[in-house]
């Protein structure tokens, strides 16, 4: 029986990085281009900007310090801002997205955080908004990570609803299947994502591997010829050609 080994090289293990909102004008900005009209009961009218509009704003400019704060490290002081903008803004899923992607940085780098306190918000993000997707395929990972294989499996096939041709979800939903001894089932996904994406080289390293590991030589030599001929990481393509010198013997 062959042991199931985790493919070097071939996991790729994604989290989408902090969203930030789409630039916009800040409030004062805003304003600032519409002169004030008539006063009403003594208080001045600003045409143009609604209140649901500069609320919005307002919004999208704390989101985007938090997110500063936390590209800059200052973790503590991320989390409570986001915090402080779901109290006062109502929960919104991309809130606890970053909140999610905070809590998975620590000292050591990404995943180095508390994982269970990512997979909270990552599950409050999905209750806010279900086919938040950088939220499904990155609970997919934490758990991936974890080795809860099959809570892995269900985030990524969730997120092939949503999007049946995503890359990510393909490709790390293939390596869950194979170390679950689903051979046949990997590879299948594998093929998909190749034909999607030709040159997706870490779907025909990972392909090769099966391919040897089930003893389809054939396979395992066409696998790793096209991810030589289609590796542009000079380290990947050397790596290939070895492998299919080993097996074929030149």
């Amino acid at each position: 029986m062959i042991e199931r080994v985790k493919i070097w090289g071939c996991l790729a293990l994604l989290s989408i990085p902090l969203i930030f909102p789409q630039p916009s004008l800040s409030q004062e900005q805003v304003l600032a281009t519409q002169p004030p009209s008539l006063e009403e009961d003594g208080e001045p009218i600003t045409p143009g900007v609604e209140e649901g509009e500069l609320k919005e704003l307002i919004f999208e400019e704390r989101l985007d310090g938090a997110v500063d704060l936390a590209r800059l490290g200052d973790f503590e002081r991320a989390r409570q801002e986001l915090n402080e903008v779901n109290l006062h803004f109502g929960r919104k899923a991309i809130v606890h997205y970053n909140l999610a992607v905070i809590w998975e940085m620590g000292d050591g780098g990404r995943y180095s955080g508390d994982l269970n306190e990512a997979i909270s918000e990552y599950l409050n993000c999905l209750q806010v908004e279900r086919d938040f997707l950088p939220a499904r395929i990155n609970l997919g990972v934490l758990y991936q990570k974890m080795d809860y294989l099959e809570a892995s499996k269900e985030q990524y096939q969730r997120a092939l609803q949503i999007d049946p041709q995503h890359k990510v979800a393909l490709f790390n939903v293939a390596m869950v299947l194979y170390s679950q001894g689903k051979e046949e089932e990997a590879l299948e996904k594998l093929s998909t994502l190749i034909k999607i994406d030709p040159d997706y080289t870490s779907a025909w390293r990972a392909k090769a591997i099966i391919c040897e590991r089930s003893g389809d030589i054939a396979g395992a030599i066409h696998a790793w010829k096209e991810a030589y001929i289609r590796e542009t990481n000079a380290k990947w393509a050397d790596y290939a050609r070895d492998r299919l010198q080993e097996i074929r013997g030149y």
